[in-house]
């Protein structure tokens, strides 16, 4: 029996809970009946281009055939089985890749299924690290102002500023935050902010030097709080210190990595390089969820012992799905055999072309890009996180055929890399800003 798009809206509206909505508030939702490349497309066949690549997870496309042919095959051998004293080939595969393309910085790779679920992870073994090795006031978290990193409890905690979570305080890990300092269009204040914030650390560190556990940061860009980015050369002195103090380091790319801000993790932009690494979103370019921790060997031998309370007593159902690391093989691959980073090199060269243009309208400002992120602000005295401004032109271009979801009064693109006419697109978006 065919169902109809509005039977489809009905039946979710009657069902169904929605991240991140005021269903209070806000309009019905789109069913999506299938997809290809850059493109969504509605049961009335009407085409939506998904200009941020549906919550930055599709990088090679939807649909791709290489993908599915990976799912496909892996299909009819194994789907699934538990990862606690068993393994499978696409898992293997998966951890060389993944040690590989960080040229061997890290020795050991934990699967899980979700971003969220790494950076908990992460977090973890931090503690436990410092725990294990008998030093259990370790237990301070330090994160960027503004940073996001999730929604789960540690999470939570490390992403305390931006904004979301005030119901949830009384649950929270101690934490302690440090100034981001966005790059500003004057070099000197930009210098003058990594500066204060350098030293904000180093107050934090004669404070709390004895029970920090790690700092988790967003290297060169934070996502959720609206596009805001950073200097490498800043990562650096601020990594560097916290190496010269035993700190743990967790760079969390969950949203950075696989080729979004022009190399493959934003860490190869740094000198200095993390002792745990998050990584998921891309991973599987979209397709699956599935989510790696990636860690140093010093972390790991800390957990060897012979008793199991050293152990790492953490797991998931769907670790280490077989269908999911296939799918993240086969996007791995694709960065190779469809030279990925050339698409990603022209959509940078197509943001540099069309800036320009952006700057003629007084109401838009604030324009930054790194890799495959283009962003601008709205002008707008709206603090929210969704103004009425942005939320009316996200409409409107919403019924023009293009997905984007602004952070407050910020909008942007992120794309999948296979989209095609990128240049006729943004000056369509452009012109919804008149």
């Amino acid at each position: 029996m065919l169902v109809t798009a509005s039977q489809l809206v009905s039946q979710d509206a009657e069902m169904i809970w929605h991240p991140f909505t005021q269903h209070g508030l806000e309009q019905t939702t789109i069913p999506i009946a299938r997809a290809k490349d850059a493109s969504l497309f509605t049961y009335d066949n009407h085409e939506i281009i998904d200009c941020i690549s549906s919550w930055w997870t599709i990088t090679h496309g939807h649909n791709q055939p290489d993908i599915n042919q990976a799912i496909y095959n892996q299909l009819s051998d194994l789907s699934h089985v538990m990862f606690a004293g068993f393994t499978h080939k696409p898992a293997i595969d998966l951890a060389q890749r993944l040690l590989s393309l960080n040229h061997n910085l890290f020795s050991k790779v934990f699967f899980a299924d979700n971003g969220s679920t790494a950076i908990e992870i992460a977090l973890k073994l931090s503690y436990q690290y410092h725990y294990n090795l008998g030093f259990p006031d370790k237990k301070v978290f330090l994160h960027f102002e503004g940073g996001y990193h999730g929604d789960t409890f540690g999470a939570m905690s490390t992403g305390r500023t931006s904004g979301f979570y005030e119901p949830f305080e009384p649950f929270f890990c101690q934490t302690v935050s440090i100034p981001f300092p966005t790059i500003e269009d004057d070099i000197e204040k930009t210098i003058k902010s990594e500066e204060k914030a350098l030293a904000v650390l180093e107050l934090v560190l004669e404070t709390y030097k004895e029970k920090i556990a790690c700092m988790i940061l967003e290297p060169l860009l934070q996502g959720a709080i609206g596009m805001r980015l950073c200097r490498a050369e800043f990562i650096d002195k601020l990594v560097g210190r916290l190496k010269e103090n035993k700190i743990l380091t967790i760079f969390d790319e969950v949203a950075t990595g696989f080729g979004r801000l022009g190399k493959m993790f934003a860490h190869e932009f740094c000198t200095q390089k993390p002792d745990i690494l998050c990584l998921s979103k891309g991973l599987t370019g979209g397709y699956m969820p599935l989510s790696a921790t990636l860690v140093n060997q010093e972390i790991y031998d800390a957990f060897l012992g012979n008793h199991y309370k050293n152990a790492f007593t953490h797991g998931h159902s769907f670790t280490a799905n077989p269908l999911a690391c296939s799918a993240a093989v086969a996007s791995i691959d694709l960065f190779q055999t469809h030279q990925t980073f050339d698409r990603i090199a022209h959509i940078q060269t197509t943001y540099q072309e069309i800036i320009p243009e952006f700057k003629y309208h007084s109401l838009l400002t604030n324009f930054r890009t790194i890799g495959t992120m283009l962003a601008w602000d709205i002008v707008s005295k709206d603090a929210h996180y969704k103004t009425k401004e942005a939320e009316k032109i996200k409409d409107n271009l919403l019924k023009a055929g293009y997905n984007m979801r602004p952070l407050g009064k910020t909008f942007y693109l992120l794309p999948p890399y296979c989209i095609h006419g990128l240049s006729v697109h943004l000056r369509k978006i452009l012109s919804f800003f008149d």
